[in-house]
């Protein structure tokens, strides 16, 4: 069981009025108590988690991956081209030519 510790100290921020309406829905669809749990929630956050710049790594890494979704994506549809499906192949490709053309290097953050 978490312990509880006391809130003893106070911010206060000034938001507009489309800025409070995307929290408080935020909130909502989060399944969150309340705005300040929220505000707690984010703080925590980015004191663990290292930052505003763990979003930049959270983004660069979802950057990758989305190109290697799409490197695959090429590749299967080559290889049912191959196999008779519909792919763009005319079927006279081999699995290493396909291999070669594709190649990507390894994408690391």
């Amino acid at each position: 069981m978490p312990v509880i510790r006391r809130k003893t100290r106070t911010i206060s921020i000034r938001l507009s009025d489309d800025e409070y309406g995307a929290l408080r829905d935020v909130c909502e669809s989060q399944g969150v108590r309340s705005l300040s749990d929220f505000a707690r929630l984010a703080i925590d956050n980015l004191i663990v988690g290292g930052g505003m710049n763990a979003q930049v790594t959270v983004k660069t890494r979802l950057d990758v991956l989305n190109s290697r979704v799409d490197v695959l994506d090429l590749a299967v549809e080559r290889l049912a081209g191959i196999f008779g499906g519909n792919g763009r192949s005319d079927g006279t490709e081999s699995f290493e030519q396909i291999e070669k053309e594709e190649a990507v290097p390894a994408c690391r953050p």
